[in-house]
């Protein structure tokens, strides 16, 4: 008898969770750099805990821009996904406002 693996999909809280874990990331890692400009290699030992799918759903709601290449597996973050972390990172604050806040210092 052979066995057969199946393919479980994650709960919509798992990916949601997956989903903020990897923006937060992404946002410590940009530090003052350019929204756009600095690429996060999927392959990086601090996204280890990123699930595979949760880099095609960042894509698809448009949070991440894919920039790989014919080696690596490489993502930049779009303004939208700026600000979806910034969001989380802040909790209950208002976005809005915390970011004209930072624009201005």
């Amino acid at each position: 008898m052979g066995y057969h693996c199946q393919q479980v999909s994650l709960s919509p809280d798992t990916r949601r969770e997956n989903r903020d874990l990897a923006l937060t990331l992404m946002l410590k890692h940009l530090g003052e750099d350019f929204v756009g400009v600095v690429h996060f290699e999927i392959a990086d030992p601090a996204f280890a805990d990123i699930k595979p799918t949760t880099w095609r759903d960042l894509k698809d709601d448009y949070l991440v821009e894919d920039n790989s290449t014919n080696t690596s597996y490489r993502y930049a973050l779009t303004g939208l996904g700026w600000r979806t972390g910034f969001g989380i990172e802040l909790g209950s604050v208002d976005t809005g406002q915390a970011i004209e806040a930072v624009c201005r210092s």
